[in-house]
């Protein structure tokens, strides 16, 4: 009873003032992540506590060196360093400044603005989840802005997002190939003047497995593998809906089975009635699920999957602000919630993708300069057949390895089980790492055949 009444009074204080619901929300923010980065202190996992911060509060399992400057600005580079580091109380603080600079930018946003308030729960479901990427920032923005405030500020965050994406074209290709095609979406609708949220998310959600397919195609064109991109494209746009790769966890599989059918209910239960675009915004979240779902049953020895998890609150939250109905964005967003908090105790029980990077990290051969970047872009793909120990064959295959500029490569394909990853990873860098790790197995008694 003084649980209910605990609840009850916390329910009044959320929804008595625009003030006392953000405040509310920044708090739960800030109590939130040192407490499960303490409770990931006690974790029978070594270093638990800066793997947590790794994956969950910067995101960063397929991200160097200067790449995370333009991925997550300074602040985040900062983190990331920290964390490699051991700094953990450092990181936890710059982590909780850089939630605190995204919150207290949404709340400037809805007291500037409080004759078009929005969902306060959409905007601290957000809040939460598009911290670990610049890319969903800007994209959040544009669509809230769209909705909600002046075509000034429409324009301006259009022209970061244009920015963003010439700046990651010389960076990390496919991200900025695939901002670049989401800006013209943009402006299509623009110059089609249908300025319709449904649209522009469907627009959106059906462009990224062919962006994907495209990103692939341009790195090594085939028309013969060109259904196995867009395969892929459709596999890696689970992402944003994501049971990407269920694993051998039977609850994450029970999970991911319950959330494919009930995403499948939704979808059915819009087109009984006759909200149509809503219902193929759905629809093509269950194309992309169903996709999603097949790997990971197909391949269930997948290593790495909860980094995937993360898409879901982003998911459940972009889709919110493109549904029109309040009784349906209500649910979309406790869903939501309900998944982020399962994805942060996933994150705080198997946080595991550290260890196999700290190799990479410690003799800073990934940290680029941007001129190193530009001239990686226009070398050509070195293609190279080395033996390699049995133990380490196992994690990365023994067949010819192919570097691209950007690259595509093979170690992190084939270490996490999924094709193909792509990582700012230079031809120097990936031989170092081949030569520290033969070295580390043959020390262990291992045999290179």
């Amino acid at each position: 009873m003084k649980m209910l009444q605990l609840f009850s009074h916390l329910n009044r204080a959320v929804h008595s003032s625009r003030f006392s619901r953000i405040a509310w929300w920044i708090a739960f923010s800030f109590l939130l992540i040192p407490s499960v980065a303490f409770r990931n202190q006690i974790a029978d996992d070594i270093d638990s506590s800066y793997i947590f911060l790794q994956n969950y509060l910067v995101h960063t399992p397929f991200h160097f060196g200067k790449d995370v400057v333009f991925t997550y600005g300074p602040l985040g580079f900062l983190i990331l360093h920290l964390n490699y580091h051991h700094n953990l109380i450092w990181a936890i603080v710059f982590s909780l400044l850089l939630w605190g600079l995204v919150i207290g930018g949404l709340w400037f946003y809805l007291t500037r603005y409080p004759q078009q308030q929005a969902p306060p729960l959409t905007f601290a479901l957000l809040a939460l989840t598009i911290t670990n990427n610049i890319y969903y920032v800007f994209l959040f923005l544009y669509t809230a802005q769209s909705l909600l405030f002046p075509k000034t500020a429409r324009y301006i965050s259009f022209c970061l997002l244009l920015l963003y994406a010439v700046l990651m074209v010389f960076v990390k290709l496919d991200i900025g190939i695939s901002t670049l095609i989401i800006c013209m979406v943009i402006l299509l609708t623009y110059v089609l003047e249908k300025e319709i949220p449904c649209f522009q998310g469907i627009l959106l959600l059906a462009a990224v497995p062919i962006l994907f397919a495209l990103s692939y195609w341009m790195y090594n064109p085939s028309w013969r593998d060109l259904w196995t991109y867009v395969k892929s494209g459709l596999d890696i746009s689970g992402e944003y809906a994501a049971v990407l790769s269920l694993g051998k966890d039977p609850m994450a599989f029970r999970i991911g089975t319950g959330f494919l059918f009930l995403w499948f209910f939704i979808t059915g239960w819009l087109f009984f009635r006759k909200q149509i675009q809503t219902g193929f915004l759905f629809l093509i979240g269950s194309i992309q699920l169903w996709f999603s779902y097949k790997h990971g049953f197909i391949r269930q020895d997948f290593p790495h999957w909860i980094m995937y998890f993360e898409k879901i609150p982003a998911l459940f939250g972009i889709t919110s602000l493109f549904v029109l109905t309040k009784k349906l964005k209500r649910w979309l967003i406790a869903l939501g919630l309900v998944m982020t908090s399962v994805m942060v105790w996933f994150h705080a029980s198997h946080g595991n993708g550290a260890r196999f990077l700290e190799n990479l990290y410690d003799d800073h051969t990934v940290v680029f300069r941007f001129s190193e970047a530009v001239s990686l872009l226009r070398s050509p793909p070195v293609t190279e057949i080395r033996p390699i120990p049995s133990a380490l064959r196992h994690e990365i295959g023994n067949r010819p390895v192919t570097i691209f500029p950007w690259a595509l490569s093979k170690v992190f394909s084939e270490r996490l089980n999924y094709v193909p990853m792509f990582v700012p990873l230079s031809y120097q860098a990936y031989t170092a790492f081949l030569d520290r790790q033969t070295a580390l197995y043959l020390e262990q008694g291992d045999t290179v055949p």
